[in-house]
C-alpha cells in the first residue's frame, strides 16, 4: 500500500524542527517510521553546489529513500490528480 507524498506532515515537520536534522536526517526519519513508500524528493525544488551534484543526490536519495519528482507531478500527486 503506497502511503500520499505528504504521509503524516505536521508530524513530520514538527520532529524535524524539535531535533534540528538537515533534509536527509528527516528522509531517514521518515523511512525509519516506515513511510518508505510515502518519501518523495522534489528535485527542482532543492538545490545543490552543481548540476552534477543534484544528479547525484537524486540518484542516491531514488536508491535509498523513495522517489524523485519534479514539482508539477509532486503537486498532481498531492492533488490527487494523474
Amino acid at each position: 500500500m503506497s502511503m500520499p507524498v505528504a504521509a503524516a506532515p505536521g508530524y513530520i515537520d514538527a520532529y524535524t524542527r524539535q531535533f534540528s536534522l538537515s533534509p536527509a536526517d528527516t528522509a531517514l526519519v521518515i523511512v525509519d517510521l516506515q513511510y518508505a513508500n510515502g518519501v518523495a524528493l522534489v528535485s527542482d525544488a532543492t538545490g545543490a553546489c552543481s548540476d552534477e551534484m543534484q544528479r547525484a543526490t537524486d540518484k542516491t536519495f531514488r536508491h535509498l529513500f523513495g522517489r524523485v519528482l519534479d514539482t508539477a507531478d509532486g503537486l498532481a500527486e498531492m492533488r490527487g490528480t494523474p
